[in-house]
């Protein structure tokens, strides 16, 4: 049954940084409340740009973001986490829980 489900899923602010130091600041920033157009300004991500992924699964994002990223709850902001590409604060916008068909529906 669990073969014929569907994983959680959830859309996902990613703002990418150079450094730890910029991650850091930025996701402090966001906790504390600021809004995201004024963190964007005070620090601008790499290539000015945050992305927004909607409908991710874990397996689409590399372990160590996956794991930031599906650890918090909606509205949360990550702390900062690095990956291959850099460093990554998560926020999460939306979450679609997982959905396991009752017998009937299998």
């Amino acid at each position: 049954k669990e073969h014929l489900g569907t994983p959680e899923k959830r859309t996902v602010s990613q703002w990418l940084f150079d450094t730890q130091e910029k991650a850091a600041a930025a996701s402090d920033a966001l906790k504390s409340g600021q809004a995201a157009n004024e963190v964007k300004k005070a620090f601008p991500p790499k290539n000015g740009q945050i992305t927004v992924m909607r409908d991710i699964r874990p397996d689409a994002l590399p372990k160590e973001a996956a794991d930031a990223a599906f650890s918090i709850e909606k509205g949360h902001v990550s702390a900062p986490v690095e990956t291959a590409f850099g460093w990554h604060v998560f926020v999460v916008d939306g979450i679609t829980p997982a959905k396991i068909p009752s017998l009937k529906e299998s």
